[in-house]
């Protein structure tokens, strides 16, 4: 089998059986190593993935990380990838949290 398709086929299938938040981790993880390497179609493609997974009912939290979001794409668009990830770093680990405290399966221990 080719590699790429194989990788490819491996992609998906890590996707396809991700939990919501180990997909958002996922899209932190696209934008910083799109930060890392200075794309800016990568960038804000991954951040702008991130607002629109945003469930904007949920309130201010909501509508706070929409503008971290639109900052960091700010950010990005100046040339400033170290401040846009930065942010992404900081709001990447505050999700990890939330999945260490869930555990693998998504379920709160409490």
């Amino acid at each position: 089998m080719n590699p790429q398709i194989a990788l490819r086929s491996y992609k998906e299938s890590q996707i396809m059986s991700a939990t919501p938040l180990q997909l958002v981790l996922m899209a932190y993880d696209a934008a910083l190593v799109a930060c890392a390497r200075r794309d800016l179609a990568k960038t804000t493609q991954a951040v702008n993935t991130l607002a629109k997974a945003l469930d904007m009912n949920q309130g201010d939290i909501a509508v706070r990380l929409y503008y971290l979001y639109q900052y960091c794409n700010d950010m990005a668009r100046r040339g400033d990838f170290d401040e846009a990830a930065r942010i992404l770093r900081e709001l990447a680990s505050a999700w990890i949290q939330c999945l260490v405290e869930q555990g693998p399966t998504g379920e709160t221990g409490r």
